[in-house]
């Protein structure tokens, strides 16, 4: 219980700050963020909403053309995920959307048809990265099936859940966020690389999290990454901010070894979105997140 009460005691201020900041924060200025970033690194992850949206900001409208081109995309069939196939999709681009929910993959193509995306750029699969045999499954199939592939998005991901292990054996979260997607990559990595030797470039997108700020470090062993992280509050300094780490860390490591090929490789940070990942990652807090109107960017719109 002690858990549960810190964890939406975080959330809780989590929330307050943010509301503080739609308000007042719209005109904070530059060395404050510097100096925020400096002393209080964590505090990071809601700074986008502290400031001011550019009109001239990049957006969906300032994406060329993708015609021709490829996506694969985990976890696609809601929040960031889904928003991204969107409008990659609009653009002319074939999406994979990579889902463990075959159902709702399925619901996700149709609400995307509705959204304007052609049907025939819209690819179900079935990928569960909680299980190394999916995955491998998965991998096969797509190395099958496919020629080319100019963009993978490693989106999928859980939050701070209640400690569990997978049937493999590993931690539900670390295995989910961070060795699931390690060996989607390592497993078809030679189609993205062929892809951007034989066609310019190609690129790879983590979703990461400024959570890797309360990381205790990435775990080493087996036993280490299934160390009880039995409360949230622990899942959230544990098990979830150690996933956040090793993204990132994959992504540092993935980008200099691939130095030498058109591969580009990015972490990518959303901030405070309101995605079903951020309403629903602490149950005692969701209902109020989901009831705050997004005024002043509390909760970026998907």
């Amino acid at each position: 219980r002690r858990s549960h009460h810190v964890g939406g005691m975080l959330w809780r201020s989590t929330v307050v700050i943010a509301m503080l900041g739609g308000i007042v924060g719209l005109g904070t200025s530059k060395p404050m963020l510097d100096m925020l970033q400096t002393k209080y690194p964590r505090m990071m992850g809601i700074m986008p909403i502290f400031v001011k949206r550019d009109s001239q900001t990049f957006n969906a409208s300032s994406l060329p053309s993708l015609q021709g081109k490829t996506a694969l995309i985990t976890g696609a069939n809601v929040g960031v995920g889904l928003s991204t196939a969107k409008h990659l999709g609009r653009k002319g681009m074939r999406v994979i959307l990579a889902c463990r929910n075959p159902s709702k993959c399925q619901a996700a193509i149709e609400s995307l048809v509705k959204d304007g995306v052609p049907r025939e750029h819209l690819v179900a699969a079935d990928l569960d990265l909680s299980s190394l045999e999916s995955t491998a499954a998965f991998s096969s199939k797509l190395l099958s099936q496919e020629k080319k592939l100019d963009v993978l998005v490693l989106n999928a991901g859980i939050g701070p859940v209640p400690h569990q292990l997978t049937k493999d054996g590993f931690e539900t979260i670390f295995h989910t966020n961070h060795i699931g997607n390690f060996l989607l990559w390592k497993l078809i990595s030679p189609l993205v690389q062929r892809t951007a030797e034989q066609h310019g470039e190609a690129r790879v997108v983590v979703l990461s999290s400024s959570a890797h700020y309360h990381a205790k470090g990435v775990p080493l062993t087996v036993e280490e990454m299934n160390r009880a992280h039995r409360g949230l509050a622990d899942s959230i300094g544990g098990a979830y901010g150690n996933s956040k780490l090793g993204n990132l860390l994959f992504s540092q490591e993935l980008a200099e070894r691939s130095s030498s090929l058109p591969l580009f490789v990015n972490a990518a940070h959303p901030g405070l979105v309101a995605s079903n990942f951020a309403v629903n990652s602490v149950d005692e807090t969701a209902d109020t997140l989901k009831g705050v109107p997004l005024v002043g960017g509390l909760l970026t719109p998907v």
